[in-house]
């Protein structure tokens, strides 16, 4: 880019971006302002970023050591002797050869298909899932009503069914936008193609994960029967091990799927065989602190909410006193609350580790405060995108069932579809739900620099954006002279 260059100015959005001389000074008008970590990586292959979060890295690696320990000191299964697929007329070979490997291939080319009726049709899958989802909502409230037909029954459903049209006619109008999103978000996924093979694999690595932790957790449990009784500080410290893991897998993926739009969205705008790589390589070394440190959070207050739930459960059997049972309930919806709270915070923290590699408190803060400056606070209540994501899991789920049904009719069988359909339709539709989070603080940040790479999606997010809010403009160029 040389010294005459100038950024599109055509839109209302780019009007207040100014003129840059170089590459680096067009980066420094984002409101970040640092360069993208892919980006800068492929500028200068001598630079790397600094390593984030250590310790916590170092723990989580500390803590795997410590489950390997217990696993070759007292790792069991059990009394398995009676331990048969009895429910099924298939050997367990049977089964992962006519069953589990089948399904799980027509639910990759069926979930794959959807995505590619998703980015043609995009703003019409997203009319349809969510009109069908309000309308599954008002058939059940009426259902209730045909079913307990009382005063106070037909109250409440009432009020759902009011909800239910309003809440549509209101987000109806921003359908736009999200459709722009998610078709950014999808060609992005289909230029890096590579992104599911690693959340494949990944999930492959978390089912193997939950069979070591059950092969722990078992021979430690069956302790009590030598009268050393498990303790409730064993059974968290059992639970922030399991919740842990699983976050970290899937924060992985996260951050490697932000990485990688990131790079594309802010980078040459060309796909690269290495980007996919490079991203990855980056989640596991140089953010694998950040993603352990908010993985460790949202793990200890996940752990903290079973133990609250075994302890309400063990409560009502004992028929323990009405007082504890409502200070526990109360403790529930705290925790619940909480839950709640950091994996929205994660989630879009994560993006910023992705793309910036920054620490894991950095990311947060700067993520809330870029929306929060932008005026996009509105949009997360609004998450259309998450409508026709969660549909295309559904189908596939009932479509695999239903091809079980037909080659195997028994009810083991089908179930055994139904979780490889799940499992493969989710893997796939968290590619696409972190892409689209990744689109949002990339569009955000610096629109200017993906209207360079390309010019079409961002046109047409930001005008779908105007046509939605045209007095809250993204465009706006506001000076800030630190990173948050």
């Amino acid at each position: 880019m040389n010294s005459e260059t100038i950024l599109p100015k055509a839109d209302p959005l780019y009007g207040a971006i100014a003129t840059s001389d170089t590459q680096q000074a067009v980066y420094l008008s984002t409101w970040s302002k640092k360069t993208p970590v892919g980006v800068a990586a492929n500028e200068d292959a001598s630079s790397s970023p600094p390593f984030r979060d250590v310790p916590f890295a170092i723990l989580f690696y500390a803590h795997l050591a410590a489950m390997l320990y217990l696993a070759v000191s007292y790792g069991s299964w059990g009394d398995s002797s009676d331990v048969t697929l009895s429910h099924s007329n298939f050997p367990f070979r049977a089964i992962v050869y006519q069953i589990v490997l089948p399904c799980a291939i027509f639910a990759f080319l069926f979930v794959v298909l959807l995505s590619y009726i998703m980015y043609k049709f995009t703003e019409f899958c997203i009319k349809v899932s969510l009109v069908l989802t309000e309308l599954c909502s008002v058939t059940l409230a009426i259902f209730m009503v045909l079913v307990y037909p009382s005063l106070i029954i037909i109250g409440v459903n009432a009020v759902i069914i009011y909800l239910a049209v309003w809440y549509t006619r209101i987000v109806w109008r921003l359908i736009p936008f999200a459709a722009s999103n998610l078709h950014a978000a999808l060609e992005g996924v289909n230029a890096n193609f590579g992104i599911y093979l690693v959340a494949f694999v990944y999930s492959v690595i978390m089912v193997a994960w939950c069979v070591g932790w059950g092969y722990v957790a078992i021979g430690l449990l069956d302790l009590q029967h030598d009268d050393t009784p498990v303790s409730w500080a064993a059974v968290f410290g059992l639970l922030v091990s399991l919740y842990w893991t699983i976050s970290v897998l899937l924060n992985t993926v996260q951050v490697t799927v932000a990485g990688t739009i990131g790079t594309w969205l802010f980078d040459q705008g060309e796909p690269s065989s290495g980007v996919v790589p490079s991203a990855m390589y980056r989640s596991l070394t140089y953010s694998f602190g950040s993603i352990c440190f908010g993985s460790l959070v949202e793990a200890i207050v996940k752990a903290l909410q079973s133990l609250a739930d075994m302890a309400q459960s063990q409560n009502a059997e004992n028929d323990r006193s009405l007082l504890t049972g409502i200070l526990l309930c109360i403790v529930q919806c705290c925790l619940s609350l909480i839950e709640d709270v950091l994996e929205f915070f994660n989630e879009w923290a994560f993006v910023f580790v992705g793309i910036y590699g920054d620490s894991y408190v950095e990311s947060g803060k700067s993520v809330m405060t870029l929306l929060k400056e932008r005026g996009w606070t509105v949009l997360f209540t609004h998450d259309l995108a998450g409508y026709v994501l969660s549909f295309t899991v559904f189908l596939v789920t009932f479509c695999t069932g239903a091809v079980v049904l037909l080659i195997h009719p028994q009810l083991y069988n089908i179930l055994i579809g139904v979780v490889v359909g799940i499992f493969i339709a989710s893997v796939v539709v968290n590619v696409v739900k972190s892409a689209v989070n990744t689109v949002i603080v990339c569009f955000a940040d610096g629109p200017a620099i993906m209207q360079e790479n390309h010019p079409v999606l961002t046109t047409e997010m930001s005008r779908a954006w105007i046509q939605v809010f045209p007095d809250c403009g993204v465009g706006t160029h506001v000076n800030y002279t630190t990173h948050v």
